[in-house]
């Protein structure tokens, strides 16, 4: 089947776009999506502001990653976290 983030319309040249997908994608626990999608955003990012606020989410969600296949046990509690990164803007 096709996978969720493919239904949605994102202009992959739209920096917005790409960083609210990254985090709609991190709140549902799609964590390895997130990831891609911020990375993304860090390449489109005009700014240093931007650049280093989308390496940060990507770095974040790097090491959540990590620590999920580390502690498989601690995955559902991070998940509820995923929220408290906040807005990229």
């Amino acid at each position: 089947g096709q996978r969720d983030a493919d239904r949605f319309l994102v202009d992959p040249e739209c920096d917005i776009a790409v960083a609210t997908m990254a985090q709609l994608l991190l709140q549902q626990g799609k964590v390895t999506d997130a990831l891609k999608y911020f990375q993304q955003a860090a390449e489109l990012s005009r700014t240093e502001g931007e650049i280093v606020n989308a390496l940060s989410y990507a770095e974040a969600t790097r090491t959540q990653l990590e620590v999920q296949e580390k502690y498989p046990q601690l995955q559902s509690r991070l998940q509820g976290m995923g929220g408290q990164f906040g807005a990229m803007r």
